[in-house]
């Protein structure tokens, strides 16, 4: 189910945030936000994340986006819709410096092909993402 995907999510966000040395990522992941007993808005959490990351780890983003790329192909709806909401909040945070770094033509493709999904939550989100995008 999506709320054992988020419980695992957020257990390994709190496990690898620690180890990647950045205290504001760390402080977001074992924040209120993500705590897996409450009910959160995924897409304003991921938005958050997605703030941080790029803030700290500019040279990262597009590695980040290619390996969210990777979960477009998973067999799980839930799993391509979140990629797709972190991978626009990803591209939206986005400076101009940050956006020659990465493969934007790549990820906007992706996100467009996800609107052809038969899982309407998948376009929904991918539709949601692509909407984040006006100024990059």
């Amino acid at each position: 189910s999506s709320r054992v995907l988020w419980t695992l999510a957020v257990t390994q966000f709190r496990s690898i945030a620690p180890i990647l040395g950045n205290t504001e990522l760390t402080a977001y992941c074992n924040s209120r936000d993500l705590d897996p007993d409450i009910k959160i808005d995924y897409d304003v959490a991921m938005d958050k994340f997605a703030k941080i990351w790029v803030r700290n780890f500019p040279y990262h983003i597009n590695s980040l986006l290619m390996t969210l790329l990777l979960f477009y192909k998973s067999n799980w709806n839930t799993v391509r819709a979140n990629a797709a909401i972190i991978s626009g909040s990803l591209l939206a945070h986005c400076s101009e410096d940050d956006q020659r770094r990465v493969n934007v033509d790549q990820c906007c493709g992706a996100l467009i092909q996800l609107l052809k999904e038969p899982a309407a939550a998948v376009r929904q989100k991918a539709a949601k993402a692509l909407g984040m995008l006006h100024d990059v």
